[in-house]
């Protein structure tokens, strides 16, 4: 009786041990598209069609927003897709908090972003961006 056991133990331990694999797997992936940020440098192309659409809340105007997918790099020369917002609140009654204007084609952004999603964005002048990457930000 005590043999079979073991084999019952035995087989309860590697599916024990292939799900913590699987758990861990599954989280590192989690963590890398959200929590690992890298950074990236683009320019909004000449030929971008700007094109902000109204935003309304409540049915009160709130302001303009434009809607960016654009190519960055970052310094290892690396493109990822990014795809950013700017807003024009200044015909609305509030202010938003990160009302940046409509962006100009032309204009070069960094962008702090993990997989997943952007962390942040600002607009830079090309003199801030790193040499190796000014190559690709054409």
């Amino acid at each position: 009786m005590e043999n079979m056991k073991k084999p019952k133990f035995i087989i309860l331990g590697v599916v024990g041990a292939i799900l913590l694999v699987i758990v861990v797997i599954a989280f590192k992936t989690y963590y890398d598209d959200y929590y690992v940020w890298s950074d990236y440098y683009a320019m909004i192309p000449l030929d971008y069609k700007i094109a902000p659409e109204e935003i309304y809340d409540k049915g009160e105007y709130v302001g303009l927003r434009q809607k960016y997918t654009i190519i960055a790099y970052n310094e290892k020369g690396e493109s990822k897709e990014i795809r950013i917002y700017a807003w024009d609140t200044s015909g609305a009654k509030t202010q938003r908090e990160d009302d940046t204007g409509i962006i100009e084609p032309g204009t070069y952004i960094y962008v702090n972003s993990a997989r997943k999603i952007v962390i942040n964005w600002n607009v830079v002048e090309k003199s801030e961006i790193p040499n190796q990457i000014l190559e690709y930000v054409k």
